[in-house]
């Protein structure tokens, strides 16, 4: 079960960085952008969805806890 779980979260962690590359290259970032500020500007995206309780992201990871047999 441990194997499967670290495998899962090997998967989860290329899509964000797939999905981050995309956005950069969307967002025509020079390289020296993406390694100064890219990071934290996702960060502090992501922690705004995760700071207001009726986003998306809750609802989404309410669906995830119950597809993968967790709960709150």
């Amino acid at each position: 079960m441990y194997a499967l779980k670290e495998q899962q979260q090997e998967i989860y962690i290329r899509q964000i960085t797939g999905n981050a590359a995309s956005l950069a290259a969307l967002l025509d970032l020079s390289a020296s952008e993406i390694r100064e500020d890219f990071a934290d500007q996702i960060a502090q995206t992501l922690q705004n969805k995760i700071n207001h309780p009726d986003e998306a992201f809750w609802k989404s990871l309410q669906r995830a806890e119950r597809r993968m047999g967790m709960h709150e």
